[in-house]
């Protein structure tokens, strides 16, 4: 989603760990007046104090933690899903008019750089780190990203036309995203994570999205 298309919408974030909280510190700096939910199974205690004291300060946040944490969910037009949460578990409580989205969606939709995303069930991390590598050693501004290192929105800010984006992605990030990246690596395909993705049909198409939306100028690299 265009940062110009969440401006007017009621936003939820979706778990609030490393990825959540990154959410959140970017929409917060681009939108400083807008109400924001907030919902994690966690408890309030159970974060860190340095959390703790973040959510504290800002008064126009809104709290939904512990086991009830996605009972409000269906007020909000936008829900930002953390990764490790699926989709199977927000069924019962939203509306087929909103809208469910990721940070790699938001990220995808507004990174004017150029974005190398690697997938596969076994070997991204290695293949991602050493892309990374190679192109920093050939003095390309890359950054590494994703799955592996950082959350990504709090590059996004900085992000021009000259740098590359190596962006590690799991399954669980690929699973509701629009758009593909400009070169997408595939590695390889074997059963996992099928208590999140129920079936090996589910998981194969969340991997495919990789290239799924990709045009002709893009490019496809698969073992």
């Amino acid at each position: 989603m265009l940062l110009s298309e969440l401006k007017d919408k009621k936003i939820l974030i979706l778990g609030f760990g490393r990825e959540g909280q990154d959410s959140f510190l970017f929409l917060r700096k681009h939108f400083p007046e807008k109400s924001l939910g907030i919902a994690d199974q966690k408890e309030f205690e159970e974060f860190a104090l340095e959390t703790q004291r973040m959510l504290n300060k800002d008064r126009k946040v809104v709290l939904y933690f512990g086991s009830g944490y996605l009972k409000q969910a269906n007020k909000y037009d936008v829900l930002l899903k953390s990764p490790g949460i699926p989709p199977r578990m927000l069924k019962p409580y939203v509306k087929k008019q909103q809208i469910v989205t990721s940070q790699a969606n938001i990220f995808f939709a507004n990174c004017p750089s150029r974005i190398v995303g690697v997938t596969g069930t076994k070997g991204k991390s290695t293949t991602a780190s050493l892309i990374y590598e190679v192109l920093k050693g050939g003095g390309v501004k890359a950054h590494l990203v994703g799955n592996i290192e950082e959350p990504v929105l709090q590059f996004l800010d900085g992000a021009t036309k000259d740098d590359v984006f190596v962006y590690e992605l799991s399954s669980f990030q690929l699973e509701n995203i629009t758009r593909s990246p400009h070169i997408a690596v595939f590695l390889n395909l074997y059963p996992e994570h099928l208590d999140h993705h129920e079936t090996f049909k589910a998981y194969e198409a969340a991997k495919a999205n990789i290239t799924k939306f990709q045009t002709d100028k893009d490019f496809l690299i698969f073992n």
